[in-house]
């Protein structure tokens, strides 16, 4: 029987295939990320919205709550650069590392006496027993020299065998990553809407389905906030990236804290 642990090689996520997590959600990050975001650019954005706010909200803090939401949405985003541009940067590399190796790996008699007179000497100033050691042994720093010159033709093979097993990208993925990067939007907003407007997020089929005569509440405030903070007037296939945003902010729910988004596993009163 299969271990219910065992899983395909093609299936792994590595733990490196993650965004970079240098940066810390301190509040004051994540305000500088989308200094647009403002109180009163939401303010302008929301002019004429159907919902009221829920007491004990306003748009003082809506405008806050968005602009520190969608500033950590956009620190889980990785760089779009193409697996085309990945092969060609570390066979480029590789052919440097393959060319330094060939440059030292040459044997020059007079540059190896050098490199050894030299590395000998210093070991003599450090320690002048060394003269009267039984055992022969190479000038310290001369065979770090000699193993790192062995490990420049590892790296070059390593790096020439990294850009062969780059996979190339499967059809519109640049597209395919814009739209991931909506859900995600979209997932972290579901919560702020929610707080702020008092009713749960939902998307319809506007306007592709006659039956739906205008977007639900959640649809328009998306549209009108991804406005402001990536100048996106007409998100394509809204629908349905919303409808995977709904699905996410039910099985994946977030937490807010001063509004700053962290993920977790259960719902969170806020």
């Amino acid at each position: 029987m299969e271990d219910e642990h065992d899983i395909s090689r093609s299936q792994l996520q590595s733990p490196f295939d993650q965004p970079d997590d240098d940066e810390v959600f301190y509040p004051e990050h994540l305000d500088l990320k989308l200094p647009m975001v403002s109180t009163e650019a939401i303010a302008e954005a929301l002019k004429g919205f159907s919902l009221p706010f829920v007491q004990g909200k306003d748009v003082s803090w809506l405008a806050m709550a968005v602009r520190r939401s969608l500033g950590v949405a956009t620190m889980f985003q990785l760089p779009m650069t193409s697996s085309s541009e990945v092969r060609t940067e570390l066979a480029r590399l590789a052919g440097f590392a393959e060319s330094t190796w060939i440059e030292l790996f040459q044997y020059r008699r007079d540059i190896d006496r050098q490199l050894m007179n030299f590395a000998f000497l210093k070991d003599y100033d450090e320690n002048p027993e060394c003269l009267y050691d039984d055992e022969f042994k190479l000038p310290t720093d001369y065979a770090r020299y000699k193993a790192a010159i062995a490990e420049l033709d590892w790296l070059g093979q390593f790096l020439r065998s990294a850009a062969v097993a780059t996979p190339p990208q499967a059809g519109p993925w640049r597209q395919s990553e814009e739209k991931r990067r909506r859900i995600d939007r979209g997932h972290f907003l579901a919560l702020v809407f929610e707080s702020a407007f008092g009713i749960a997020v939902s998307a319809n089929n506007y306007p592709n389905d006659p039956r739906h005569k205008s977007p639900t509440a959640f649809m328009d405030f998306y549209q009108r906030i991804v406005k402001v903070a990536f100048s996106e007037n007409a998100t394509p296939d809204l629908s349905g990236v919303l409808k995977a945003s709904c699905q996410l902010h039910r099985s994946e729910p977030v937490q807010l804290v001063e509004g700053i988004i962290l993920r977790q596993t259960s719902p969170v009163k806020v």
